[in-house]
């Protein structure tokens, strides 16, 4: 490495390290929502250079937010985002297919995750769990309030409450499927603007991963069965929590295949001549309209067996 490629990474390392620490101020303050997108830039600097240069501005970030703004913030950003950024700058670096990526990235995405739910616990000396229960608690408690101003009866009362109660009690059931979930969408979106970056900088041969193209492993049949067959085992001993694990099972399964419904749709409407904001609106309907995600979870299961894209045959 001559002296002009170590200034050059010195430089973007600097330049990253500052501008990520504006950008977790805002997403602290302002718009959480864009902390998702933290480990992109470290991502793209270690697919440019290397992943040490990568793991190294992740470090120096974390000092610089430890000064600027807390060292616990510091600490649970890159906890949560430090080890996905280095995993997927590796990944891509050593040529990764995209199924491996999104796998991978997913379960260190997850880990980190469950990592930073601990070191909260045993900072403040409260499980996690206990905590949502306390906010579930509370909602519960300034809803049923609300309703009494609203002068409604008693009856209706308790009976709005119940359904909160079951409604609530259930989000925390599926909490560890949902945790999966979110973990899968933070590495799956830092891969794509990573890669779509990239592709725009017309930096490398990165082959860009279509959200079309998506489909499950041709072998998910024969895991289904299997997880079927122990979710049986688990419920008919009554192990562990199985109400609780088959819930979540159930809800995972679900998902995969209202990806792949979903994936279905996005090709069969990129086929048409309709205009991209249209489609995007489109898209956007169909994954927040709850109500037909168990159809197109169906169309996933359908795809599966028939292979309407005809991917098999481009494999």
């Amino acid at each position: 490495m001559n002296l002009n490629e170590k200034t050059r990474i010195i430089t973007e390392s600097a330049v990253i390290v500052s501008l990520m620490t504006i950008f977790v101020f805002l997403g602290l303050y302002l718009t959480p929502i864009i902390l998702l997108i933290y480990p992109v830039p470290f991502i793209i600097l270690g697919i440019r250079h290397n992943v040490k240069s990568s793991i190294l501005t992740v470090f120096a970030s974390f000092i610089l937010v430890s000064i600027l703004i807390d060292p616990l913030t510091a600490l649970f950003v890159t906890i949560i985002f430090g080890p996905l950024a280095v995993a997927i700058a590796y990944m891509i670096n050593r040529k990764y297919n995209s199924y491996k990526i999104i796998v991978i990235g997913t379960i260190v995405s997850f880990i980190s995750i469950v990592t930073s739910l601990i070191i909260t616990g045993y900072i403040t000396g409260v499980n996690f769990y206990d905590l949502l229960k306390e906010q579930v608690d509370f909602i519960l408690s300034t809803q049923e309030s609300l309703l009494k101003e609203m002068e409604i009866s008693s009856y209706r009362i308790e009976e709005l409450i119940d359904k909160y109660t079951i409604l609530l009690d259930n989000t925390i059931l599926i909490f560890p499927a949902m945790l999966i979930i979110v973990s899968l969408f933070t590495n799956y979106i830092n891969y794509f603007i990573s890669i779509a970056t990239l592709k725009r900088l017309r930096y490398k041969n990165i082959k860009m991963p279509l959200f079309s193209k998506f489909r499950l492993p041709s072998n998910i049949g024969s895991g289904i069965v299997v997880i079927a067959i122990l979710s049986f085992i688990i419920s008919y001993y009554k192990l562990f929590n199985y109400d609780t694990i088959t819930l979540n099972i159930s809800i995972l399964v679900v998902f995969l295949f209202f990806l792949q419904g979903l994936a279905v749709i996005v090709y069969l409407l990129n086929k048409t001549n309709i205009n991209s904001i249209l489609r995007g609106v489109i898209i956007a309907f169909l994954i927040l309209s709850s109500p037909l995600m168990l159809i197109i979870s169906f169309v996933g299961l359908v795809d599966t067996i028939m292979d309407f894209r005809k991917l098999k045959e481009d494999k």
